[in-house]
């Protein structure tokens, strides 16, 4: 409750908190803003995986909710209107329909890479700080080669290798965006490991996996909630970006990204079509913002040397 007074009081974080709980609306209600054209039987689907449902012994009728509606296959964009509120793309895709599920895939790349990230490098990190000599050596090394490649060219070249689609996204995000985590957690676990409470610990024969998940990883945990938040923008930003390039999710996927990719060859002509740049645009500039007001807001909050600094 104190983290959420203090989340409140701030006038950047409490701006940050309202942008992505609009998001967060927007994708919850994305069935009933922007029905598909196949809807999904049951309409449980819409939230609950399909595999959750078939576990417990509920048929899913096969649906698409991402594939964007498309209203012929003309070139050139077509304006607002009672049928397309927000224009079309060209190719004739439905730029609002892509704005609403968009905002589901933009959570759901960034939450699913930013968690798998954060658990690998967290592991690693609490492994080879703890266990130190050749373990660190080793890990350490590995984190060291990842590390030498630049994140967003690795990325783009791993997705060519895997092809396209959103999952082939993640797993390249994921594969090289867990360094910076084992890094973090690493350095603070070899300045912990040595404080008082720890020894004491070992000292009456608590295992090393009890030791680290019970003693030494609730008190390094914090910064790796900072990097994450502001890790969320960041990687919506780099899945945008592989989709803008043409390698990520599949033609016609809801997917801010692509919607832009769709727009290049009007980029110099947004004074007659700048509703096929500026709504997706928007919406990627304002996820991305919020996730980071967000993160400066832990920062601030959970870091003790930056509490006061700001007002």
């Amino acid at each position: 409750m104190e983290m959420l007074r203090r989340l409140v009081r701030n006038p950047l974080s409490f701006a940050g908190l309202v942008i992505l709980l609009g998001f967060a609306l927007v994708a919850l209600l994305a069935p009933v803003l922007a029905p598909p054209e196949r809807p999904c039987r049951p309409a449980a689907a819409y939230w609950v995986p399909p595999w959750v449902l078939s576990a417990v012994g509920v048929e899913v009728s096969p649906c698409k909710p991402y594939r964007m509606p498309r209203d012929g296959f003309a070139a050139d964009p077509r304006p607002p209107s009672p049928e397309h509120p927000l224009g079309t793309t060209p190719y004739q895709y439905d730029v609002f329909y892509g704005l609403i599920w968009g905002t589901r895939t933009a959570f759901r790349v960034g939450f699913t890479v930013v968690i798998a990230i954060a658990l690998i490098g967290v592991f690693l990190g609490a492994v080879a700080g703890y266990a130190g000599r050749w373990v660190d050596e080793l890990l350490m090394r590995i984190t060291e080669i990842f590390l030498a490649f630049p994140f967003l060219v690795a990325a783009i070249v791993l997705t060519s290798i895997l092809g396209k689609g959103i999952e082939k996204i993640m797993i390249a995000l994921i594969v090289f965006g867990w360094p910076t985590y084992a890094r973090l957690v690493r350095g603070d676990i070899l300045s912990i490991k040595e404080r008082e409470f720890v020894q004491a610990a070992r000292a009456l024969g608590a295992h090393p996996l009890r030791i680290i998940f019970r003693h030494i990883l609730p008190n390094t945990i914090y910064p790796v909630f900072v990097l994450a938040s502001l890790d969320m923008g960041s990687i919506v930003l780099s899945a945008a970006g592989l989709s803008f390039l043409g390698l990520g999710s599949e033609l016609g996927y809801a997917d801010w990204g692509q919607m832009i990719n769709f727009a290049r060859n009007f980029i110099t002509e947004l004074d007659r079509y700048w509703w096929t740049v500026v709504y997706p645009g928007m919406a990627i500039v304002l996820f991305v913002l919020g996730w980071n007001l967000l993160g400066d807001a832990f920062r601030d909050i959970l870091d003790p040397r930056m509490r006061g600094t700001r007002a």
